[in-house]
Protein backbone atom coordinates (compact mmCIF):
# COMPACT_ATOMS: atom_id res chain seq x y z
CA UNK A 1 0.00 0.00 0.00
CA UNK A 2 2.76 2.57 0.70
CA UNK A 3 4.45 1.55 -2.37
CA UNK A 4 1.22 2.58 -4.31
CA UNK A 5 1.48 5.78 -2.62
CA UNK A 6 4.93 6.43 -3.60
CA UNK A 7 4.32 5.73 -7.14
CA UNK A 8 1.84 7.89 -7.05
CA UNK A 9 3.35 11.12 -5.79
CA UNK A 10 6.35 10.34 -8.09
CA UNK A 11 3.72 9.90 -10.83
CA UNK A 12 1.71 13.19 -10.24
CA UNK A 13 5.66 15.05 -9.92
CA UNK A 14 6.35 14.45 -13.29
CA UNK A 15 2.79 15.51 -14.46
CA UNK A 16 3.16 18.73 -12.88
CA UNK A 17 6.63 18.79 -13.89
CA UNK A 18 5.94 18.44 -17.37
CA UNK A 19 2.93 20.69 -17.75
CA UNK A 20 4.95 23.65 -15.76
CA UNK A 21 7.70 22.87 -18.76
CA UNK A 22 4.93 22.78 -21.42
CA UNK A 23 3.43 26.19 -20.34
CA UNK A 24 6.78 27.74 -19.89
CA UNK A 25 7.17 26.49 -23.27
CA UNK A 26 4.35 28.36 -24.56
CA UNK A 27 4.97 31.59 -23.05
CA UNK A 28 8.23 31.73 -24.44
CA UNK A 29 6.93 31.33 -27.64
CA UNK A 30 4.81 34.38 -27.01
CA UNK A 31 2.80 35.82 -30.29
CA UNK A 32 4.78 34.74 -33.15
CA UNK A 33 2.76 32.52 -34.98
CA UNK A 34 4.36 32.69 -38.59
CA UNK A 35 7.77 30.57 -37.22
CA UNK A 36 6.13 28.52 -34.92
CA UNK A 37 6.14 24.37 -36.33
CA UNK A 38 3.71 21.85 -35.39
CA UNK A 39 4.40 21.00 -32.38
CA UNK A 40 4.94 24.39 -31.27
CA UNK A 41 0.97 25.30 -32.55
CA UNK A 42 -0.24 22.23 -30.77
CA UNK A 43 1.32 23.34 -27.13
CA UNK A 44 0.16 26.52 -28.01
CA UNK A 45 -3.23 26.07 -28.84
CA UNK A 46 -3.81 22.93 -26.44
CA UNK A 47 -3.00 25.42 -23.40
CA UNK A 48 -5.07 28.35 -24.90
CA UNK A 49 -7.96 25.72 -24.69
CA UNK A 50 -7.14 24.23 -21.61
CA UNK A 51 -7.31 27.66 -20.07
CA UNK A 52 -10.57 29.35 -21.67
CA UNK A 53 -12.00 25.64 -20.14
CA UNK A 54 -10.53 26.61 -16.36
CA UNK A 55 -11.22 30.27 -16.85
CA UNK A 56 -15.05 30.09 -18.18
CA UNK A 57 -16.49 28.66 -14.88
CA UNK A 58 -14.33 31.51 -13.20
CA UNK A 59 -15.36 34.02 -15.48
CA UNK A 60 -19.23 33.22 -14.73
CA UNK A 61 -19.19 33.55 -11.16
CA UNK A 62 -17.19 36.44 -11.21
CA UNK A 63 -20.12 38.21 -13.68
CA UNK A 64 -23.08 36.63 -11.78
CA UNK A 65 -21.65 38.41 -8.69
CA UNK A 66 -21.01 41.80 -10.25
CA UNK A 67 -24.83 41.68 -11.41
CA UNK A 68 -26.15 40.90 -7.86
CA UNK A 69 -23.89 43.73 -6.21
CA UNK A 70 -25.77 45.48 -8.96
CA UNK A 71 -28.87 44.77 -8.30
CA UNK A 72 -28.56 45.52 -4.76
CA UNK A 73 -27.26 48.77 -5.54
CA UNK A 74 -30.23 49.33 -7.48
CA UNK A 75 -32.34 48.00 -4.70
CA UNK A 76 -31.10 50.28 -1.92
CA UNK A 77 -30.81 53.11 -4.59
CA UNK A 78 -34.91 52.64 -4.91
CA UNK A 79 -35.47 52.18 -0.77
CA UNK A 80 -34.07 56.00 -0.72
CA UNK A 81 -35.84 56.96 -3.74
CA UNK A 82 -39.22 55.42 -1.94
CA UNK A 83 -38.68 56.95 1.39
CA UNK A 84 -38.19 59.98 0.00
CA UNK A 85 -41.26 60.49 -1.95
CA UNK A 86 -43.10 59.56 1.00
CA UNK A 87 -42.01 62.09 2.68
CA UNK A 88 -42.74 64.18 0.34
CA UNK A 89 -45.85 63.27 -0.29
CA UNK A 90 -46.72 63.51 3.54
CA UNK A 91 -45.85 67.22 2.31
CA UNK A 92 -48.46 67.77 -0.24
CA UNK A 93 -50.84 65.73 0.99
Amino acid sequence: MKKKKTKLKYIIIIIVIISAVLLALTAKMGNDEANLNFIEKALKDSSTFIQKIFYAPIKYVKDELEVLDEKKDLYKKYTKLKEKTDKTDLYYS
